[in-house]
């Protein structure tokens, strides 16, 4: 709308030492000195959108540059942009670009354009992974580069891809106690780029990883009744690792329906196995019931909650090859707000755990991300109090004695400090 914004302009990333930054006057005034020859990237930012712009500059030259962007009432439209560039800079046209949607998931594909550049229209408050592919590269293998947990808030999202890079290989061969393999699945989770890919194994049982980025890996495996272990790998850029065998051990099947007392129709469900070691297992919940498909023999506790039902917890004995059939009732429960905030921002994933004193924990939660605003949890408990332990990723905790009460109360809000 030709009104100046409260804008920076600037060359070279954060942290290069041959980077500048000017801030623009109030009239949106700015000039840029000591830049040096050759090409030069500039990005003028304010707080709705970003603009890049690569110049060649001579030594000694002057050059105007008078970046249009978009105003507070534009950005309201919210699009998330980004820009797909190569060795030294170059933007890669063409390149298949997936942005899936967080929360609720939702996946957009499209391509670079001929400046390497991408948007998509979003809506706001919305959190989103973008990852990108070479033309010629199917999207269900690892990405050519990533960006986790990103919003149009980020501005303008870098993507730097090396395509030179030599990409790993990995493979190797499943094999159950009886020496037979059926419907197994490999996944292979890339520390470093957030990515997971996942394979079907052969009737032999192999399997094989290609195209994964040169970093730290961790392959596991699903097969219904058995259980295979976790194996944490440095992968080489080039290499070609072939991990022999892989010996699955036998475990079990526990299903089974959630039903409640009162007839009431159940919605937004979550069942858990916590098991002997504390580890926990999620369930593959559907309106036929609940199922586990890799459960390891021993004594555990199963683990419900939902929306409107109060937090349960079923002690179950599993034995190896068995399949254990267990339904479960639910009864109405409370319902509280429960808010968890670090004063120091330090963001990451917040996990809450209720439990009534001297007791095993009934209900565990966990949310959170990037974003270093307050972390809202809705607890649905019978009625009682209960000690609310939360902690972040940043080894930080809060505590809080929380009662439920069919009268209603606040929201209870838990500080997170050092330990």
């Amino acid at each position: 709308d030709g009104r100046p914004l409260a804008t920076a302009v600037s060359s070279g990333e954060t942290g290069d030492l041959l980077a500048t930054r000017a801030d623009c006057d109030a009239d949106g005034v700015y000039a840029l000195a000591g830049l040096p020859a050759g090409e030069v990237e500039l990005i003028a930012r304010s707080s709705h959108a970003a603009l890049a712009r690569t110049f060649a500059l001579a030594a000694g030259e002057r050059r105007r540059w008078d970046p249009l962007l978009a105003g507070a009432a534009a950005a309201a439209a919210r699009e998330l942009c980004g820009l797909v560039v190569g060795p030294g800079r170059r933007p890669l046209a063409d390149w298949t670009v997936i942005v899936r949607q967080l929360e609720p998931a939702a996946s957009t594909v499209l391509q670079s354009g001929s400046d390497g550049r991408f948007a998509i229209a979003c809506e706001a408050d919305r959190r989103f992974d973008v990852l990108v592919y070479e033309p010629s590269q199917p999207p269900s293998g690892f990405a050519a580069a990533t960006r986790a947990d990103c919003s149009p808030d980020d501005g303008l999202l870098l993507l730097a891809v090396d395509p030179d890079l030599p990409a790993a290989t990995l493979a190797g061969r499943l094999r159950t106690p009886t020496g037979e393999v059926a419907a197994a699945t490999v996944y292979c989770w890339h520390r470093d780029r957030g990515q997971t890919v996942e394979v079907a194994a052969d009737d032999g049982g192999a399997f094989e990883f290609r195209g994964v980025p040169p970093g730290d890996v961790i392959v596991a495996c699903r097969c219904a009744g058995f259980l295979a272990p976790h194996l944490e790998l440095v992968l080489g850029a080039g290499e070609r690792r072939d991990l022999g065998v892989i010996a699955l051990r036998a475990g079990a099947i526990v299903s089974g329906r959630v039903t409640a007392t009162d007839g009431k129709p159940l919605r937004d469900l979550a069942v858990a196995i916590e098991t002997a070691d504390g580890s926990r297992l999620a369930a593959t919940c559907s309106d036929a019931g609940f199922r586990f498909e890799a459960v390891p023999a021993g004594r555990h506790r199963l683990l419900v909650h939902g929306d409107g039902i109060a937090a349960s917890a079923v002690p179950i004995a599993v034995e190896a090859g068995v399949e254990l059939v267990q339904d479960i009732r639910v009864e109405p429960g409370v319902s509280r707000a429960i808010s968890v905030h670090d004063p120091l921002g330090s963001g990451g994933r917040v996990t809450l755990e209720l439990g009534r004193a001297g007791e095993p924990r009934a209900l565990v939660l966990a949310g959170g991300g990037a974003d270093p605003r307050p972390v809202e949890f809705t607890a649905c408990m019978p009625p009682g109090t209960y000690d609310a332990v939360a902690w972040n990723e940043a080894g930080r905790r809060g505590k809080a004695r929380v009662t439920f009460t069919a009268g209603g109360a606040p929201p209870v809000a838990i500080e997170l400090r050092e330990r």
